[in-house]
């Protein structure tokens, strides 16, 4: 219920700073149904639908409204609300997103809670990233951001992009009002008009709430920093550590990416190297992380506009080095990297009602979107191998195929979606057919 005091708030926002005449108004209805041979839905029914579809929903009504001001050269300012209503989420009905964005040329800032925007189409499971996917509901808080790539001298050769956020984690969990930092930095290099190289770093830090023990978990600046700067614990900063190590938890990626531009098809191949520890940002548990690619068909006719490959493995995880970096896990925050029990990165760590209890694990993953004749479709397909946690194995089903696949049906009257969703592994066979229609106006 306190979210719906966010959708109010920026609908008030909405009517009070934006002068209706300069303003463009845009909003949205949408209604979803899926229903299955189980209790819960196939996986890639409920993974990555932006926190909306839980594993027991059968339906979700979502509406939207947006306003909009521009300001000639100066930029423009953005507020945006949605209420969703499902079954089977906590609660029933709850706020989907509330912002207010202003953005110009090269700066942009946004506070409230906004959907992220998709990167590969929603065929990616790490989409936008591979530690904030869109599996989970946005975070509340606020990003400071580079709205397009800022030009490193007076011409075009060398960009940079970079994103500072800080939010904060509301739902039932351990330590309740845990706080999230993060930040991303990455540097551009088009090397003529059909070849770039990007090297990216983003620092997640998992820090602060309602501190277990006796004492003032933060205290001032110099946590902060040591925060900032990516150091596991207090022994760094002025603090005392009341005799706890490790009092906050540290997580960061690699981003390695190559574009190239032809004729008949782009293409891009790319790399996230995952770490939480020392040994991981030396690269110790290397190959740890996703690696594919991605290729866009130009061609006039195609069968297939977009086909994704990725590759995830998580095995590693510094045990070589006497280390074990837990992905998404800590001893503190034991709740682990999920937000209302749901994981924030890639959905294929599992996650369990004390944190995730699958994070060792083995992927291929295919997603493929194109049209048909006149009919618009999008095919994701999974290979998933879950070996659970370092001493732990895990006992849901070892290897599990998931699939789904959505075609569009335009018309004039309504047009809609259809879904077919699918999991097979030995331990269960799960079907769902499902519809959703959206209406823009």
């Amino acid at each position: 219920m306190k979210h719906l005091w966010g959708v109010m708030a920026t609908c008030l926002v909405a009517c009070t700073l934006l002068n209706a005449q300069s303003t463009q108004w845009s909003g949205s209805l949408e209604g979803f149904g899926m229903y299955g041979s189980d209790d819960t839905l196939p996986f890639w029914a409920y993974a990555n639908t932006f926190g909306r579809v839980e594993q027991g929903s059968n339906y979700y009504a979502l509406g939207t409204v947006k306003a909009k001001r521009e300001f000639a050269r100066w930029g423009f300012l953005e507020v945006g609300a949605g209420i969703l209503a499902n079954n089977g989420g906590d609660p029933n009905v709850r706020a989907d997103h509330y912002y207010a964005k202003y953005e110009n040329y090269w700066f942009g800032i946004v506070a409230g809670k906004e959907q992220p925007d998709l990167e590969y189409n929603g065929l990616s499971a790490a989409d936008p990233s591979y530690m904030f996917s869109n599996n989970a509901r946005p975070l509340p808080g606020v990003k400071i951001y580079t709205p397009r790539p800022l030009l490193l001298g007076n011409n075009e050769v060398w960009q940079l992009e970079a994103d500072w956020g800080e939010y904060i984690l509301d739902d039932d969990r351990t330590i309740g009002n845990a706080r999230v930092h993060t930040k991303q930095v990455n540097l551009i290099y088009n090397h003529d008009e059909r070849n770039q190289l990007q090297a990216g770093f983003q620092h997640v830090a998992l820090w602060d709430g309602a501190w277990p023990f006796k004492g003032t978990f933060f205290d001032g600046m110099a946590d902060y920093a040591t925060i900032w700067a990516g150091a596991m614990d207090r022994e760094q900063s002025k603090n005392t550590a009341n005799g706890v190590m490790g009092d906050w938890n540290q997580m960061a990626t690699y981003r390695f990416k190559y574009k190239r531009t032809n004729r008949n098809f782009d293409i891009e191949l790319f790399w996230d190297h995952m770490a939480e520890l020392g040994p991981g940002l030396r690269m110790a548990n290397f190959p740890d992380g996703r690696w594919g690619f991605y290729v866009q068909n130009k061609r006039d006719v195609p069968l297939w506009d977009n086909f994704l490959y990725e590759f995830y493995y998580t095995r590693n995880q510094s045990d070589r080095e006497g280390e074990n970096e837990n992905y998404f896990n800590h001893g503190v925050y034991t709740s682990g990297w999920t937000y209302h029990n749901r994981v924030i990165g890639v959905p294929f760590f599992i996650e369990g009602e004390n944190g995730i209890i699958s994070n060792r694990f083995i992927v291929h993953h295919f997603g493929l979107q194109g049209v048909i004749g006149t009919v618009p479709y999008k095919g994701k397909l999974s290979y998933r191998r879950n070996y659970g946690l370092k001493d732990q194995s895990y006992t849901g089903s070892k290897v599990i195929v998931s699939g789904l696949l959505e075609v569009f049906i335009d018309n004039k009257v309504l047009p809609f979606t259809l879904f077919a969703a699918g999991d097979y592994s030995q331990e269960n066979r799960n079907a769902a057919l499902g519809v959703s229609v959206r209406k823009e106006f």
